[in-house]
């Protein structure tokens, strides 16, 4: 298995899941986070000093970084082979952008939607995923899903 490098591009989430802390959402400063540059540079030196080319972009929810489509089509344009770690509710807005991604995997907390809702503290999101995966699993063909199991305890049923 080849090795990637993580970004974790910023702590904002469009969710307020029970179980996270939120840390560090309120100190997010965006002149301080990295830019598409920044990111970039540290990519090419990962690669130059390991061969390797795997690149997981994650967060908070990485779609809501400022710059997240500028920077996988950047990474791509430089031979990054990119996964992406979402809880799925934002990929509508960035479906140009999954043109550059070869996975996503999507947190899928529960199947229930009153369930998902109390635990992510949102209203009909899972139906907003199921069809984002749906959309992408007829329309990227060669882009990689993987739903990823959430052990969290069933808090509410």
């Amino acid at each position: 298995m080849e090795k990637d490098i993580r970004f974790l591009v910023t702590n904002k989430c469009n969710y307020n899941c029970v179980f996270c802390h939120n840390e560090g959402q309120e100190k997010v400063i965006p002149d301080k986070e990295l830019d598409v540059e920044d990111y970039l540079f540290l990519f090419k030196m990962f690669k130059k000093t390991t061969g390797y080319s795997g690149v997981t972009i994650s967060g908070g929810e990485p779609f809501t970084f400022r710059n997240i489509d500028n920077l996988l089509k950047v990474l791509f344009e430089e031979g990054a082979k990119i996964t992406v770690v979402t809880n799925g509710a934002l990929l509508d807005r960035h479906f140009e952008a999954l043109k550059y991604v070869n996975r996503i995997n999507v947190s899928i907390h529960s199947l229930d939607a009153k369930n998902y809702d109390a635990i992510t503290q949102t209203t009909d999101k899972l139906g907003k995923v199921q069809e984002n995966l749906k959309y992408i699993s007829q329309h990227f063909k060669n882009l990689e899903i993987r739903l990823v199991e959430d052990n969290t305890p069933n808090f509410f049923g």
